[in-house]
């Protein structure tokens, strides 16, 4: 399956020349004073679709047929990082 994406739009485009334009010139000094910041989210129980077995009546509830789930929201995790190329920040994770 294809991934959709969007293309860049020119005021992006010029967003983001303005940007470097604006910081091409700094110095090792400068960038020290910098954090940059990543978030990633997982889902633990991803059930977005259906799951198909091949079992007989009497197997309805033997372990290796059923799929596992939790009675709360999605079972998701965020976990955020500080980064810089100078120094490392602790990874944080938010429950829920």
């Amino acid at each position: 399956m294809a991934i959709a994406k969007l293309p860049i739009t020119e005021k992006k485009l010029k967003g983001k020349k303005r940007w470097h334009d604006d910081h091409k010139t700094w110095t090792s000094h400068d960038w020290k004073h910098i954090i940059w910041s990543n978030k990633l989210s997982v889902t633990l129980f991803p059930i977005s679709h259906q799951v198909y077995v091949w079992r007989r009546p009497k197997e309805t509830y033997t372990p290796e047929y059923l799929v596992p789930t939790v009675k709360h929201a999605d079972g998701s995790v965020t976990i955020w990082v500080p980064i810089s190329r100078y120094s490392t920040g602790p990874i944080i994770t938010l429950n829920g």
